[in-house]
């Protein structure tokens, strides 16, 4: 294979990217500082048929679910949609309740993007609610917002990194 500018390495791409201040202080900053979706909260009841148009309407990927007593009690997410409702002879009268992940866990503003980023990755989720104390909820993370996040504080390494991650750039390339 051929590679310009590049030398063969074995190690890893977190000593290929290095680490300096300003990355520790990406990766420290609080998710409660980052954009946060305002999320759509329905009970339990609403039909799964209205909480789609809902998510439709509102272009965003996931619910959030209160139940009787104003509290979280779930998250509908287009996942859920995807693999538990399309292609099965679920009514779309069926209530949220029957269809919904029930008790979602809910991050602190104070979580770092380092613990979310993880805490995404180990979980294969792309959306969590994040919240106070006493159950009020402040917004909703996506995996996209931390993405963009990182991408974007994160610029010169990501566009610099080869494509194999045992090549190390001698030089930058592009503009």
């Amino acid at each position: 294979m051929y590679t310009p500018n590049c030398v063969r390495s074995t190690r890893s791409t977190e000593a290929i990217v290095g680490h300096s201040k300003r990355r520790t202080a990406l990766w420290n900053e609080r998710i409660g500082l980052l954009p946060l979706q305002k999320p759509i909260i329905l009970p339990e009841t609403t039909s799964i048929y209205d909480a789609i148009n809902a998510m439709q309407e509102n272009d965003t990927g996931c619910i959030l679910v209160n139940s009787d007593n104003h509290l979280l009690s779930g998250i509908l997410t287009e996942r859920d949609i995807m693999t538990d409702y399309i292609g099965t002879s679920i009514a779309p009268e069926t209530p949220l309740k029957e269809l919904m992940s029930p008790d979602p866990a809910v991050l602190s503003p104070d979580t770092t993007v380092a613990e979310a980023v993880a805490y995404v990755g180990e979980n294969k989720i792309r959306h969590f609610p994040v919240g106070l104390t006493k159950g009020r909820i402040v917004g909703l993370m996506s995996v996209r917002v931390l993405v963009d996040y990182v991408s974007d504080h994160m610029a010169e390494e990501i566009l610099n990194l080869p494509p194999d991650s045992t090549i190390v750039a001698r030089a930058a390339d592009g503009g």
